[in-house]
C-alpha cells in the first residue's frame, strides 16, 4: 500500500518549526488557532503536516512567536530575528 503525501517538504518544515516555537513559547494549539482566526482542528491538521499554512498565517506566527518568517519557512537555521550582514 502506498501513501501519497501531498505536502511539500517546505510545508512540513514550516509546520514543524511553528509547532516547535509554539511549544517553546508555551502556547496551546487553541491559543494559536484563536490568534490566527481558525479552528483548533485546522491548526492540528496544519501542525501535523496535513494542510499547509498560508503566507499570512506564517507572517502572523512569526510575529506571535518572536521569530522570522525565513526561519519558519526553513530559509535560515537560527530562530533569532537578528539580521546577518
Amino acid at each position: 500500500m502506498r501513501i501519497f503525501i501531498h505536502m511539500r517538504y517546505k510545508d512540513v518544515v514550516t509546520a514543524y518549526r511553528i509547532d516547535e516555537q509554539r511549544k517553546r513559547n508555551k502556547l496551546t494549539q487553541e491559543y494559536l488557532a484563536h490568534y490566527l482566526g481558525v479552528t483548533q482542528a485546522s491548526i492540528s491538521r496544519k501542525l501535523a503536516g496535513k494542510a499547509p499554512f498560508t503566507s499570512p498565517e506564517v507572517k502572523s506566527c512569526a510575529l506571535l512567536l518572536h521569530t522570522s518568517t525565513d526561519y519558519l519557512l526553513g530559509l535560515q537555521e537560527s530562530a533569532s530575528r537578528e539580521v546577518v550582514a
